[in-house]
């Protein structure tokens, strides 16, 4: 009931003047997703966690618009078990559309916020590539009192006890063994940056780092190299939030003398042991990316999960793209400031997307743009490496005959002269180019293995 007062009060205040406008995408937008359900995060179907999962928009209703409804609607397609026609239904009534099913939920205890914000009109709301949605079915143990008409609740004065939450960074770059520190926001119908203090943060396998304070600020520290997920935690009997999460690149620490308790040094430090090879537990022996998966990772061009997993059919973002592609380049990780609207300063990526537009390697998506979250597609590495080649001094006169590939056609133009080039490399091989997909981690592993030396 409540919430259906509360999408009565916001109704009056719809813009119903505020006319959509064209597809300004040429394909289809990708947006990071989240799904909470009473303030834990919901996993789909096939186990992967719900968190800033980047979703595929379709446009559902066909209607020439790509909108909240849309992306809500590809993300049960994709993950729910059932598919979007059993667990996702939207209704448009007088005060325009709403949520009638989430997650096989019809509760109407939902909410939403498009790029940590308030939406302040409906479900027609239009996305673009790159942006952040979160969906959620509110905790709520606000009590409704009959004779007053109002809402009480331990943690809001209106019943609502959730509070939505989020970092200030989704990046964190850090160093094995050094303090740094986190900020937590909250966002609501008045606004959003306030700090969001005595929120227990925690990583996604569950060890916790500790509360914000009244800044929403928490000072951590990691001791060993990795990517980690940190959350923010809703607890019973503490503050009840929307979680949001944040990942946390961690850098193995320089020798400084002072070795780190997790490392044993050798008996014997002559001569220099060698390096051991690197194993994961989801490349099993004899795949066809085995071997350049071993080789990324000797070479530290790619690197492992915490859990000891490579991820090969995951796909990898452009800002992950440039940071490789300036690790296969030798070039030297330098402050920079890179020129481009979405890649903030003080990003764990800034450097890279600095060096890699600095070098004429990336020059974005032509809208003053990087869209560094967007997940890479096969024709933008192969420009990537084409562009690398050229920096590194290789031969790239060679092209390859592009016309042997059954999907030859849809190579779009602003790749054909990369894509033929690595063909003619070796970097490209098979049946199909596949220039619209997305790489996965697997294909970039091979196609890495395979770029020319000299």
């Amino acid at each position: 009931m409540k919430k259906r007062i509360l999408s009565l009060l916001l109704a009056v205040s719809l813009v119903l003047a505020v006319m959509p406008t064209a597809l300004a995408q040429s394909g289809n937008p990708t947006v990071y997703l989240t799904l909470s359900d009473a303030g834990s995060l919901v996993s789909g179907k096939d186990g992967t966690l719900l968190a800033r999962v980047p979703i595929e928009v379709s446009d559902a209703d066909e209607d020439g618009h790509y909108t909240i409804d849309d992306a809500l609607y590809s993300l049960h397609e994709q993950y729910y078990d059932g598919g979007a026609v059993e667990g996702y239904a939207s209704v448009t009534g007088s005060y325009g559309q709403s949520i009638f099913m989430l997650w096989g939920d019809v509760s109407f205890d939902f909410g939403y916020y498009l790029n940590d914000a308030v939406v302040t009109t409906d479900l027609h709301e239009q996305i673009s590539d790159g942006d952040s949605l979160t969906a959620f079915i509110y905790q709520d143990i606000g009590v409704y009192d009959p004779e007053t008409g109002a809402y009480s609740g331990k943690y809001s004065p209106n019943g609502y006890s959730d509070l939505y939450t989020y970092f200030l960074r989704t990046d964190y770059d850090a160093t094995a063994g050094n303090s740094f520190t986190m900020t937590l926001l909250s966002s609501s119908w008045t606004g959003k940056g306030s700090a969001a203090q005595d929120v227990l943060l925690s990583t996604t396998d569950g060890a916790a780092l500790g509360r914000t304070d009244e800044k929403g600020k928490l000072r951590v520290r990691f001791d060993d190299e990795g990517v980690y997920t940190v959350v923010s935690v809703s607890e019973t009997d503490g503050v009840i939030v929307v979680p949001t999460v944040c990942t946390v690149h961690v850098a193995a620490r320089e020798d400084d003398g002072d070795s780190s308790p997790s490392v044993v040094p050798p008996v014997d430090p002559t001569p220099e042991p060698q390096p051991s090879v690197p194993s994961f537990s989801d490349v099993p022996a004899g795949a066809w990316y085995e071997s350049a998966a071993v080789w990324a990772a000797q070479n530290a061009l790619m690197t492992g999960f915490p859990d000891g997993t490579f991820a090969p059919d995951q796909s990898m973002s452009r800002a992950m793209a440039a940071t490789i592609l300036q690790r296969l380049c030798g070039a030297a990780t330098t402050a920079g400031s890179a020129d481009f609207s979405d890649v903030p300063a003080g990003a764990w990526y800034e450097s890279a997307v600095a060096w890699a537009s600095g070098k004429g390697i990336v020059t974005g998506m032509g809208d003053g743009r990087f869209a560094p979250n967007a997940p890479i597609s096969r024709a933008q590495l192969c420009v990537m490496l084409y562009r690398a080649a050229g920096v590194l001094g290789l031969d790239t006169a060679a092209r390859g005959d592009l016309s042997a590939f059954s999907d030859a056609a849809q190579v779009p133009d602003y790749a054909k002269e990369a894509m033929a080039w690595c063909v003619s490399s070796g970097i490209l091989s098979g049946t199909a180019l596949k220039s619209a997909a997305q790489a996965s981690r697997a294909e970039i592993a091979v196609m890495l293995q395979r770029f020319p030396t000299k």
